[in-house]
């Protein structure tokens, strides 16, 4: 199951719905995977963390070090016991063609627990706000507040400078 397969699974304008559909799209625009992995692979980033904090610039939500330090509290267990063990195994089996069927699977049950990630995120976010109805789904993305957003979570992650400049420049130009 891909991750255009799992948004039809969600329920309709949800909070959760909505940040899945967010990331699912955001993901697929040329550079965003690339640079996303790249901060992955290079500080440890989380992915996920991150794209959140993309979709919060969206609902013009600026995040606090506080609102980043929460966010990954609230995940880290299912991240260290779920998520990072099913990409470590899916890593291990990759350019395998004896275990495709199994690198597949694998990779299913990782997106699926990314998924399970998001929303956890997600019901962060609704706890946080009072007037849901006023948020923008549609539209473009302050890219000030991006560029202030994405300096906040290098902060967090204890990055200096505007690090993420290839994730802000492939979403605003997407």
């Amino acid at each position: 199951m891909d991750a255009r397969e799992q948004t039809n699974k969600q329920e309709p304008d949800s909070i959760r719905s909505r940040l899945w559909e967010f990331v699912v799209d955001v993901y697929a625009q040329p550079g965003v995977m690339v640079a996303c992995l790249q901060a992955q692979e290079r500080w440890d980033v989380d992915v996920n963390l991150m794209l959140y904090a993309v979709w919060c610039a969206k609902q013009n939500t600026v995040l606090s070090s506080e609102d980043f330090q929460r966010a990954e509290t609230r995940c880290q267990v299912w991240r260290e016991a779920v998520v990072l063990p099913l990409r470590k195994q899916r890593e291990l089996w990759r350019g395998k063609p004896e275990l495709s069927a199994e690198y597949a699977a694998i990779k299913g049950l990782e997106l699926q627990a990314e998924r399970r990630q998001l929303e956890f995120l997600a019901d962060l976010f609704e706890q946080d706000r009072s007037d849901l109805a006023a948020l923008e789904f549609e539209g473009s993305i302050d890219v000030t507040l991006l560029k202030a957003q994405l300096t906040s979570l290098a902060r967090h992650y204890g990055l200096q400078g505007e690090v993420f400049t290839e994730l802000r420049v492939a979403v605003t130009e997407s």
